[in-house]
């Protein structure tokens, strides 16, 4: 066989001539497009037009010696009508004798694997009597061609790990291309039910799927039940669908239809149904399914969305219709499999869209609260009426912040609002040490005047209550929100000394360090608590910084993937908690406690 410039179809010219004689069958034969044209080209024939097939192939064994033609005549005559190979198989009429030597004397010399695979085939489908097979004077047999057969596949079953596909240039070898027209011009659906098929053997159907175009990927996809082989089956109907669209040759696409009809329901509306077929085989989501979470605010991401929900809408109409036209179940579950991981990945999409929504949610909250909360610290401290022309200043300053902020945030992205937090988080420091400031001065003001310090501080708890409450609260994004009336952290300090802060836990002293969190691994019987924060543009360089043994947990790559960085572990849950509320107050985006992990 010629194995190059191979085409899904035949030109429209060679497959109306009129076969009159033999040559006419061995010239449209050496015109075909495929190997698997030139076996459908010679079954057809004997199933349509039986009479003359019958004397056509007769004439073709008798002057080729080429082995595909020999073997799709021999195999022709078990593809006759009923009729004809009842009339054959009673071994009555002189030309039936004729062919049984004929079909016996192949199997008898064993010359070659196809032709003696092709002359059981005729036989069996013609159904020639035991008796007849072997008697002397009729077929004179001394095995059964059902022995023979089984003989011949199991032993180029064997070759399919064995046999050297290509040569030291890349190309075909003599013996495989032998090899392989046994298979194509042969048993091709027996080598595809086959168990054995895997390694070597895959890339030996996808030759003769290649070759044997579409008869091949449809006897792939009806007859197969190895995932692997009805994988490539598709993936050859595939590329017959690319030419099919994109050739202009309305000869080439007529004929290429009626080749494609076998996969419909009907054959009255195969342009359409194969238009529904491509649509869905040959579908590729070229949109963008995946949007930037940490730069979109709320209105992007209603938007993008919707945009799913319609795609996801889009995606299984393409695929509905098509499965609705396909008669082939295989190809129809492959097509809802597709269909199926495409949806899948928007339900991602549209999960991810939420939850980005929620936290933006929360963060709008928690900004608007701590606005509030610093807002009230103000307000408390001009309540006092102490005079102070640099808290004023700031005062009037965060008010026209406020007001630009406020009439904005409900665009804000996620990273916008990371970043407002610093400028909150500005405000809130430069505050607390303007009313540690005034503290100061006011003790320093009792010293010099004799007054005893408590009286000052009675004059200005309020004063000094909020301002010890903004300095120490996890202030912009964190959990306190708004709560600043509480007076558990009320301060007293007596005449002649100072306010201490309050003492440090072992987590928060000493950075950077090699390593945060509880410094042993964990031993059998103790639970771990893992923290994580989440990551932004600017945290991870700060966080590594801190503690060394981030990168060693995870990469950057890996972290941004994820959208979160795991900073350390803890064997106290109280450590884990207070770890992730210092971290909270010293790096932008969000901590959270992970599920505990006991060993």
């Amino acid at each position: 066989m010629d194995f190059s410039q191979i085409q899904p179809a035949s030109s429209s010219e060679i497959q109306s001539l009129h076969i009159n004689d033999a040559k006419d069958l061995l010239m449209v034969y050496d015109h075909q497009a495929n190997a698997g044209d030139q076996v459908e080209m010679f079954l057809s024939l004997a199933e349509t037009q039986p009479d003359k097939a019958l004397g056509l192939f007769a004439t073709v064994l008798g002057k080729t010696k080429n082995l595909p033609k020999k073997a799709l005549a021999l195999q022709g005559f078990g593809h006759l009508t009923d009729s004809y190979k009842v009339s054959l198989a009673s071994g009555m009429s002189s030309e039936s004798q004729e062919l049984l030597k004929i079909l016996c004397s192949e199997l008898k010399n064993k010359t070659n694997d196809l032709t003696i695979w092709a002359a059981t085939e005729a036989i069996q489908g013609i159904g020639f009597p035991s008796h007849l097979l072997e008697h002397s004077e009729g077929g004179d047999l001394s095995e059964s061609p059902r022995r023979i057969k089984k003989e011949v596949l199991e032993r180029n079953l064997q070759q399919l790990h064995k046999i050297q596909r290509l040569d030291s240039k890349g190309e075909f070898t003599a013996e495989y291309e032998r090899f392989l027209e046994f298979w194509i011009y042969g048993p091709t659906e027996e080598l595809l039910k086959s168990e054995a098929i895997y390694g070597q053997a895959l890339d030996i159907v996808k030759d003769v799927l290649f070759f044997t175009q579409t008869r091949g990927a449809y006897l792939g996809l009806v007859i197969s039940q190895n995932p692997e082989i009805q994988q490539v089956s598709f993936e050859q109907l595939q590329s017959i669908l690319t030419q099919y669209k994109s050739s202009k040759d309305t000869f080439f696409k007529k004929n290429l239809e009626d080749s494609l009809s076998r996969f419909f329901n009907s054959s009255d509306q195969t342009v359409d149904d194969l238009r529904k077929l491509s649509d869905a085989a040959l579908y590729q989501e070229n949109d963008i399914l995946s949007i930037d979470f940490q730069n979109s605010n709320q209105s992007e991401l209603y938007t993008f969305a919707q945009f799913l929900k319609r795609k996801n809408e889009s995606i299984s109409s393409i695929f509905t219709m098509a499965t609705k036209v396909c008669s082939v179940s295989t190809l129809s579950k492959i097509l809802q499999n597709i269909e199926a991981s495409y949806q899948d990945e928007i339900v991602k999409s549209i999960t991810g869209v939420q939850q980005q929504l929620d936290i933006l949610e929360t963060e709008s909250r928690k900004f608007n609260d701590n606005i509030g909360g610093l807002n009230k610290a103000f307000s408390q401290f001009k309540k006092e009426r102490l005079p102070s022309t640099e808290i004023e200043s700031q005062s009037q300053k965060f008010a026209k912040w406020q007001n630009v902020v406020i009439f904005d945030c409900s665009s804000y992205s996620y990273s916008q609002y990371q970043s407002k937090k610093e400028d909150l988080n500005n405000f809130k420091e430069d505050f607390t040490k303007k009313v540690q400031q005034i503290i100061s001065d006011l003790y320093s003001s009792s010293q010099k005047l004799n007054v005893n310090f408590d009286t000052v501080l009675e004059n200005a708890r309020n004063l000094i209550i909020w301002g010890v409450i903004i300095l120490i609260c996890t202030f912009a994004f964190s959990s306190c929100t708004g709560s600043f009336g509480s007076r558990s952290n009320n301060v007293t300090a007596k005449q002649g000394t100072s306010t201490t802060a309050s003492t440090k836990q072992w987590y928060e002293k000493n950075y950077p360090k090699n390593s945060c969190g509880t410094p042993k691994a964990p031993s059998a019987g103790e639970c771990w608590n893992p923290v994580f924060i989440s990551y932004t543009n600017s945290n991870w360089s700060e966080i590594i910084n801190t503690c060394k043994d981030v990168p060693k947990a995870q990469s950057q790559s890996r972290a941004r993937q994820r959208g979160k960085i795991q900073i350390a572990s803890f064997n106290s849950e109280s450590d884990a908690k207070g770890f992730a509320k210092f971290m909270d107050q010293h790096y932008s985006g969000t901590p959270w406690i992970g599920e505990t992990k006991c060993y």
